[in-house]
This record gives structure tokens, C-alpha cells and sequence, in this order.
């Protein structure tokens, strides 16, 4: 598969006054020399608010066309091709789009977002490739699919056994379009600035399954959160990146993996799916005893990535681990293996505590 890179940006009231839809446009021009893939590297827009806006972007064209869907409960493609394009034989017509995106919408009075219509019109676009999905988005979704309240706050589920409910989506529709993704090699990155209440547990779950993250800008303001975005936007577009990529994990005789942290969706009990992967990922797994007795003075650990690299090739890395002493940390029954940034491997075990409820495990 091509490197394929799809924007999804909100251009409603609020995204235009806080300032974000300037900021993206620029910083998404300013990467594409950069962005991976060279020659193969296809890119895709959609713009959204009470209706979706698509982009013809054929290289024949002096200037991007748009094309309007107002259906935002089974949103469809006004048009098969040319939504998604070859980045060098399309550029003057992308550049034309990024350089107009910020005025297009500045007299726009539609404070409405329909994000999750926007998602699946995404999806259809490039379902028949994968790649990566980005969304900006300004606020709470209000129509369609994915619409969610203004609040989850409940006092009488505090300190109960159904507090972690709040802790997870709470519209279907965001694990569902998660797998949906997932299968056909799709990432998707949120970019979210709110002035109010973001219902993080509902947009994160997306990212979660599709490893895929999430950048939060509480009350996002161009002046003073402009040039974080910039600089996460622009990593995250010009960063080396794996491409519908596989994971397994391995481990010593004696041994077994007993669970697996991290953002990915598993295909099997060892299989873990990952759309795209990149050095800024962590995954970590905890594995405990299978036999009473394991031999040997240390544990190993193997960690084996299919993937497929920018520019086309097949490939397989395989990475090894002495986990630790048997007779040290598994005399407990558990050790804890983390492959990338170790800090950032333990935040997400305990994001994953923290999200079923089960925060009281011994350190």
C-alpha cells in the first residue's frame, strides 16, 4: 500500500475563531516535501460542520473542486475518484486548497460538528487503501453519528462498581468504527481543542484500536497553543513510519503472556493489529508462569514486527529482551515488559488499570 494521509477538519464557529483551521492548513503545507513515501504518497481532505465538504483534487484541475453532502446519517462519495490523489502529480491544486482552507469558511455561521458523519465519509474514501486518518476537531460532535452529550457527569456512580463506565465510550458507534478501521488498515490521530468538556473516554477509543493517539489542547488558543500543535503535527507527519503492520509476541519455555497494553487491536490472543506504527508507539505485556518451574537462569522475550516500509518493501523486525532473573521478579508470577519509551509504556498499563476499574493491583 501507498503511505496515504487523510485530513478531517472541522471548520465550524468554534474550530475558525480559536484559530486551529490556520494552523493545521499551514502546517500540513509546510510537511508535504517532507512527508514519507517520496513519489507513492497519496493525500485526501474533507472538511466538515453541519455538512460534509469534499475535495476533487484531479492534478487537472487550476483549482480544488468542492463538492457538498448534506446526508450525514448514510453519508456517501459524491464522486468514485480523485478524492484521494498522488501528493506530486496533485500538488499545485493541494497547495491552492491549503492556502484558501483558512478564509473559505471564515464568514461560516455553523456552530454545529458532524464528526462522526465525517469518520465514516473518511472510511469510504480510503477503505479500498487504509493509511492514516487525521482528525481536527473543535469541540463536542452535535449531529449524526457519534453525537455526544455535553456532560457524563454522575454523582451516584462515584465509588461504585459502575464508575469505570465513565471511563468508556458510551455511543457504540466509536468501538464499532474502531474495528471497522482497524480491518481495513486504517490509523486514526485525534487533535482536539475545547473549551468545555471533551468526553475524552468516547474520542479516544478510536486511537486506542487503531494505534492510533491523541492530542488534547484544553481551550485551544492560536497564540498560545499554535506552535505546540505545530510541532506535534508536523512529528507526527514526518516521523518514519510502518504500514499495515502485525506484532507477536514470544516468550521463554515456561512462560506465557498473560495480558497486552498499548493502542492496537487484537486479531488473535497473540496477534495484535496495527495500521501504522512508528518510534513514538510503547507496548508493553505482562507474563507470568505457565509451568512451576522455568529453566535457566534468565527469561527472553521476542517482539516480531511485519510491516511495510515508506517506500513499498515487505519487511520483518525482530527485537529480543532478557525480561529478568527467574529467581527475582517471577518468584511473584508476573513480570512487565515494555518495548519503546519505558515511561510511557507504564502510563499506558495504568491508563489501562484506571479504565476497567482495577487500580488497586500491588506495584
Amino acid at each position: 500500500m501507498p503511505p496515504v494521509y487523510f485530513f478531517a477538519i472541522d471548520v465550524s464557529v468554534a474550530a475558525h475563531s480559536c484559530g486551529m483551521v490556520a494552523v493545521v492548513a499551514d502546517t500540513i503545507r509546510a510537511c508535504l516535501d517532507q512527508l514519507p513515501g517520496d513519489e507513492r504518497t497519496q493525500v485526501g481532505f474533507l472538511t466538515y460542520d453541519s455538512s460534509l465538504h469534499f475535495y476533487n483534487l484531479k492534478a487537472s484541475l487550476a483549482a480544488p473542486q468542492m463538492l457538498v453532502v448534506t446526508e450525514l446519517d448514510e453519508p456517501f462519495l459524491p464522486m468514485p475518484d480523485d478524492l484521494l490523489v498522488n501528493l506530486t502529480d496533485s500538488r499545485p491544486v493541494i497547495e491552492a486548497l491549503l492556502d484558501a482552507l483558512p478564509s473559505t469558511y471564515s464568514s461560516s455561521t455553523s456552530n454545529d460538528s458532524a464528526m462522526g458523519a465525517a469518520l465514516q465519509a473518511a472510511f469510504l474514501v480510503m477503505s479500498h487503501v487504509g493509511g492514516k486518518l487525521l482528525l481536527f476537531q473543535a469541540g463536542l460532535p452535535t449531529l449524526g453519528s457519534g453525537k455526544l452529550k455535553p456532560s457524563r457527569d454522575n454523582l451516584n456512580l462515584y465509588n461504585s462498581d459502575r464508575e469505570p463506565s465513565l471511563r468508556n465510550p458510551e455511543d457504540p458507534f466509536f468501538k464499532r468504527f474502531a474495528g471497522e478501521a482497524s480491518s481495513r488498515q486504517i490509523t486514526l490521530d485525534v487533535f482536539l481543542g475545547s473549551n468545555g468538556f471533551a468526553d475524552m473516554a468516547s474520542l479516544a477509543s478510536i486511537p486506542r484500536f487503531t494505534c492510533g493517539q491523541v492530542y488534547y489542547y484544553p481551550g485551544f488558543h492560536k497564540m498560545r497553543d499554535g506552535p505546540k500543535l505545530s510541532a506535534e503535527l508536523s512529528r507526527n507527519l514526518t516521523r518514519p513510519t510502518a504500514w499495515e503492520a502485525v506484532m507477536r509476541i514470544r516468550c521463554s519455555r515456561g512462560l506465557k503472556i498473560g495480558s497486552f497494553h498499548g493502542h492496537f487491536f487484537n486479531r488473535s490472543t497473540d496477534l495484535l493489529a496495527l495500521p501504522t506504527c512508528d518510534p513514538d508507539k510503547s507496548f508493553a505485556v505482562q507474563i507470568g508462569h505457565e509451568e512451576t518451574v522455568v529453566n535457566g537462569p534468565v527469561a527472553y522475550v521476542q517482539c516480531a514486527l511485519l510491516h511495510t516500509s515508506s517506500n513499498g518493501e515487505r519487511r520483518i523486525r525482530c527485537a529480543g529482551n532478557q525480561a529478568c532473573q527467574t529467581t527475582g521478579v517471577f518468584e511473584r508470577g508476573v513480570c512487565t515488559v515494555v518495548w519503546g519509551g519505558s515511561n510511557s509504556g507504564f502510563v499506558v498499563l495504568a491508563a489501562d488499570d484506571v479504565r476497567r476499574g482495577s487500580t488497586t493491583q500491588p506495584c
